[in-house]
């Protein structure tokens, strides 16, 4: 006995256990720290889970549901969650369609979170049917998605970072309420410092293609936004208010004329370069309604307007 106990080798449990042991993760389950008390990570507040993309790390599904009014019909809902996540390969999206629908998010955060397209344009992430309501955003990003029946009700973004949009399309999006700084440009970005004009003409041409087949693209007209930038999205697929937002097309500022006009603190020449710079016929100018600039903003569309650079209306 004693010699088939010198001459036996380990089991693997035993081989495991004595070096390089991996701990056991925990899994993740909610509980109640108060509704005061600070959201730390891994833990909840007022019901506020946290859901991680990545390997070891728990996911945590929903169940559909049913609602009555709007027009979603079925949807998964999250209230007050913490939604992060460096890929787009997260609970919200199908791996393999890369598409995130029927999801109504009331409340919640969105933080270091990034929906992002692959080379390949026949597979661009996604948004359809989904419901925003009362959100932020930090440090996160939409790069070449496709964002098509949904609602953004009230989004706020940090001091230090905007929501930023790169080369993605709209259609039947709606911003209305509180929102804070939203810039939509008509270029991908691959978080590098190299510039990639192909791509960028891949994306140009089959945005300007998915546009063709749109009837409206953006509802803007009830946003009250601390700046919204909108580069690349046809104006006449955006439904706007003529008295705080303008467009100006290329035709208008083809001769330069227009970078002699004196328009206050209202940022219009940056806006208008973009558009010249992208390439694009036309741009809408949106008055910040919730920034310190706003009334310049206004009045500097009355100057473009009278100076025969934006449309009357």
């Amino acid at each position: 006995m004693l010699s088939a106990q010198i001459g036996s080798r380990p089991s693997s449990r035993e081989a495991r256990g004595r070096c390089h042991t991996r701990p056991r993760l925990r899994r993740w389950r909610p509980r109640d720290t108060g509704r005061d008390a600070p959201l730390t990570r891994g833990a909840t507040n007022a019901g506020r889970s946290v859901i991680r993309v990545g390997k070891c790390q728990t996911v945590k599904r929903f169940d559909r549901k049913t609602i009555t009014s709007g027009p979603i019909t079925k949807y998964s809902r999250l209230e007050g969650d913490v939604v992060t996540g460096p890929d787009f390969s997260s609970a919200l999206f199908r791996r393999r369609r890369r598409v995130c629908s029927d999801f109504e998010f009331i409340r919640c955060s969105f933080d270091n979170y990034t929906v992002a397209a692959r080379a390949d344009l026949a597979n661009r992430p996604v948004i359809r049917n989904c419901r925003v309501v009362d959100c932020s955003v930090h440090a996160t990003y939409l790069n070449g998605a496709v964002v098509e029946d949904t609602i953004i009700d009230g989004l706020g973004t940090s001091a230090r970072t905007h929501l930023l949009v790169f080369g993605a399309v709209f259609k039947h999006v709606t911003l209305r309420g509180k929102l804070g700084t939203l810039i939509s440009r008509p270029y991908t970005h691959l978080f590098d410092d190299e510039g990639h004009p192909e791509r960028d003409d891949q994306f140009k041409q089959a945005n300007a293609a998915y546009y063709a087949q749109v009837d409206w693209a953006l509802d803007i007209r009830e946003a009250e936004a601390a700046e919204l930038t909108l580069i690349g999205v046809p104006a006449n697929l955006i439904r706007r208010d003529p008295a705080t937002q303008a467009v100006v097309r290329r035709a208008a500022v083809a001769d330069g004329k227009w970078k002699a006009i004196d328009l206050g603190k209202a940022y219009w020449h940056i806006t208008i370069q973009e558009m010249l710079d992208g390439g694009f016929e036309d741009v809408v100018l949106v008055s910040p309604r919730r920034s310190v600039n706003y009334a310049a903003g206004v009045r500097g569309i009355e100057i473009l307007r009278s100076e025969r650079i934006a449309d009357p209306d």
